[in-house]
């Protein structure tokens, strides 16, 4: 009981009566926390600015009985490109939502504060050619470090190291050898390359993931496995996925009509 002062994150916020909101905030001291902030729909209001997705700052939280008060805020930093980008809002969002769906109250975990808030800069700064390995990535590292990670070195059923083992299922954990894939459930064909790109985005830091080159192919399969594997460890859907595939589609159709608006141009190679 009493005031605390936490470092966080805002995952989630809801409205509550005419002027209020709950804010959710992933914290490095304590996990998941709760709190209402008063009047913060109000645009002059002290919170107005902070109890949006995704700030980092400092906030001071009164615990009583049920949800605490913030009595206190001060913004770290507040992301900027992402809130002015649509594409880096989405995946900002998506990460939040996975924050606040997967995590539970009170339970502190600081490498996963560290995971989100460096996420969260890659995000912000990076090139937007560079934001789906970059993500995957980070979906990766997150299943990790909540004990739901890959076995990409050898089949999960019976320990086989075979470097050239070209199945995986998210649904039985990671890698499945020819002999054991008879009855495995949900495996898709990678090839050894594909896998080996997981490794890679799995166990390098972001500045090299962003160097790394992973084919449209590779992204298709590893999307698609990660994307299983997140899900099966939800209660329900993330609505913030829809809006981020809707966000890319939109990018590359855009993209596209670009390039043919080039190539249409009068003096341009044929």
């Amino acid at each position: 009981m009493g005031l605390e002062r936490v470092e966080g994150v805002v995952i989630r916020t809801r409205d509550l009566g005419e002027a209020d909101r709950i804010v959710s905030l992933y914290t490095r001291e304590r996990g998941k926390v709760r709190a209402v902030a008063r009047g913060a729909r109000r645009p002059r209001n002290r919170f107005a600015s902070l109890a949006q997705v995704p700030i980092h700052g400092r906030f001071g939280v009164f615990q009583g009985k049920g949800l605490g008060t913030l009595s206190q805020g001060e913004l770290i930093t507040s992301f900027k490109t992402i809130r002015t980008d649509l594409v880096r809002t989405a995946y900002a969002l998506l990460l939040a939502e996975l924050y606040d769906h997967m995590m539970e109250e009170g339970e502190p975990a600081p490498e996963l504060f560290r995971l989100l808030l460096s996420t969260l800069h890659v995000i912000d700064g990076s090139k937007h050619a560079d934001l789906t390995k970059l993500f995957m990535a980070f979906e990766l590292k997150f299943l990790l470090l909540m004990g739901y990670g890959l076995e990409l070195d050898r089949c999960v059923k019976c320990g086989n190291e075979d470097g050239l083992i070209k199945w995986i299922s998210s649904k039985q954990g990671g890698l499945i050898c020819e002999e054991c894939l008879p009855g495995s459930i949900g495996a898709v064909e990678a090839a050894p390359g594909t896998i080996q790109v997981m490794r890679r985005l799995l166990r390098s830091d972001y500045r090299l993931v962003a160097a790394l080159h992973v084919s449209d192919s590779d992204c298709r399969i590893i999307k698609d496995v990660l994307r299983d594997s997140l899900e099966a460890q939800l209660s329900s859907p993330l609505k913030s996925l829809d809006f981020l595939e809707s966000m890319i589609s939109g990018e590359a159709s855009k993209n596209n009509a670009g390039r043919s608006a080039d190539g249409d141009h009068p003096g341009s190679n044929r």
